[in-house]
C-alpha cells in the first residue's frame, strides 16, 4: 500500500481550475449590474453626442451632471422636500382610500 503523505512543497498553492472559473462568476455577477449600468450611461452619452440629439428632448449624462451641480444646496433641499410631501401625500390618499375598500369587499356578500 502507498502512503497518502504530501510534503508541505508539494500542497497545492495554486487554485484549482474549477476554483477559478466559480471565483469568476462570483465576481461577474457581482459586477455585471454595475458594468452594464456604465455601458448604458456609455452608450447614451455617445448617442447624444453622435446624433446631436437636442438637450430638452434627450439630454446627455454630462449635461444632467453640469446642471446639477449648478443648483445650489438649498434649492435641491427645497425640491426635496416638495417631493417627499407629494409622495407622503399620495401614500396617505391610498391608504385612505384602500383600507375601507378592502373591509367592504371584505363583509361584502357579492
Amino acid at each position: 500500500m502507498r502512503s497518502q503523505i504530501t510534503s508541505a512543497g508539494s500542497s497545492s498553492a495554486v487554485p484549482s481550475r474549477k476554483a477559478v472559473i466559480v471565483a469568476l462568476r462570483v465576481w461577474g455577477d457581482r459586477l455585471a449590474p454595475a458594468a452594464a449600468f456604465v455601458g448604458l450611461v456609455v452608450i447614451w452619452e455617445g448617442a447624444c453626442r453622435l446624433f446631436a440629439i437636442p438637450s430638452f428632448l434627450l439630454p446627455s449624462p454630462s449635461a444632467i451632471v453640469r446642471a446639477g451641480l449648478e443648483v445650489s444646496a438649498t434649492q435641491w433641499l427645497g425640491h426635496i422636500s416638495a417631493t417627499l410631501r407629494v409622495a407622503l401625500m399620495g401614500y396617505a390618499a391610498a391608504i385612505a382610500i384602500s383600507i375601507p375598500l378592502a373591509v367592504a369587499l371584505v363583509n361584502s356578500r357579492f
